[in-house]
């Protein structure tokens, strides 16, 4: 009987709200939309990345970046493991004519909505309909 005032079998919404936990309103000033990473951006600096290495999990890191982390905690960032520098692996991506980074096989430019699979021997990124 969390909180309940009556022996009603049913909850109201103001009771849902409040007490169990439903849309919450938002504090002034305070937006804490959810916005997923860009795929080209570096996990650690949210920053575009020019020499992008990828960790065995498959995020993506500006290698500078993950290196200091390294040498500092030891750890991944996201996921707290160990990891070390050699568990790292270099991010090839294919350039289109214009310019843009694409899938070598399917020639489709990458964007936020594409299924990236990251060779690990090899370094190449691809479309996951390659």
């Amino acid at each position: 009987n969390k909180g309940r005032k009556s022996s009603r079998m049913y909850v109201t919404a103001k009771e849902w709200s409040a007490e169990w936990g439903g849309a919450k309103v938002q504090a002034e000033g305070k937006d804490v939309a959810f916005t997923r990473l860009r795929w080209d951006h570096c996990s650690i600096s949210f920053q575009p990345m020019t020499d992008p290495v990828c960790a065995p999990d498959g995020t993506c890191f500006e290698r500078e970046n993950i290196l200091q982390f390294i040498d500092k905690y030891g750890t991944h960032p996201r996921s707290g493991e160990p990891l070390k520098a050699t568990d790292l692996f270099d991010l090839k991506y294919h350039k289109n004519a214009d310019g843009e980074d694409s899938c070598p096989v399917t020639m489709k430019v990458f964007n936020e909505h594409t299924h990236m699979v990251a060779i690990r021997q090899t370094g190449r990124v691809y479309s996951f309909d390659a």
